[in-house]
């Protein structure tokens, strides 16, 4: 930590950094883990993502541009909003989802124009509802009211259903996202670093008597010597 500190990489600047693109990342998890629709949830998002773009950079200008550092931290934070919910849902589906075959009841199309996001309400066979929606359908195309499918589904509906291909591709963002947030920490930790103090501008150094005053002054010291 005392190296750390001598360098200016621990500071209340780089505090407020991780602070901000933390509080971001965690707002859109929050958003897109608790219910709301992946299209509100899209679009929250991105609410959230030039928010945190304007405050980044504009955040703390005594320390320098550095955009370059704050766009970094921009984008890691963008990046750890897509993996913390799918590591949520994975780690709660793999610890005790359960495999069911469900049939489709809803479709319904997200709210984006340009991106088609089409969702699946279901029912068990039972005909007891699955809490939430399936976001994806197993084959290229799309799921319609009768089809069945087969997902992972959580017994105390925290999360919505899952294909259990997404649960086992999933897994790969336990490791991914530590690594994702430690290099958001270093960033923070550089971008935070105090800039170098100013050289204060000292007297100029006296070099003497120009060329044309040299010859003055020469011609000078001949008029004394000889009178």
């Amino acid at each position: 930590m005392g190296f750390l500190r001598r360098h200016g990489l621990v500071s209340r600047a780089g505090a407020l950094f991780l602070g901000l693109f933390t509080a971001s990342a965690a707002l859109a998890v929050v958003t897109r883990v608790a219910g709301v629709a992946t299209g509100h949830a899209v679009a929250v998002g991105a609410v959230l993502w030039v928010v945190t773009f304007i405050l980044a950079s504009v955040l703390l200008p005594s320390l320098g541009d550095r955009y370059g550092l704050r766009f970094l931290g921009f984008l890691l934070a963008a990046a750890l909003q897509f993996t913390v919910p799918a590591v949520l849902w994975s780690a709660v589906l793999a610890a005790r989802g359960e495999r069911t075959p469900a049939t489709v009841v809803e479709v319904q199309v997200g709210p984006q124009q340009k991106v088609r996001h089409v969702y699946y309400g279901l029912v068990d066979e039972s005909g007891r509802p699955i809490e939430g929606l399936l976001e994806q359908w197993p084959s290229a195309g799309e799921g319609a009211v009768g089809d069945r499918v087969v997902v992972v589904r959580d017994p105390d509906g925290l999360v919505g259903p899952r294909l259990p291909g997404e649960v086992a591709d999933a897994r790969v963002f336990w490791a991914v996202v530590p690594v994702l947030y430690l290099a958001l920490v270093v960033v923070c930790m550089f971008l935070g670093r105090p800039p170098p103090p100013r050289v204060a501008a000292g007297p100029r150094p006296d070099r003497g008597p120009g060329p044309k005053n040299a010859k003055h002054t020469n011609r000078r010291r001949k008029r004394l010597s000889r009178g």
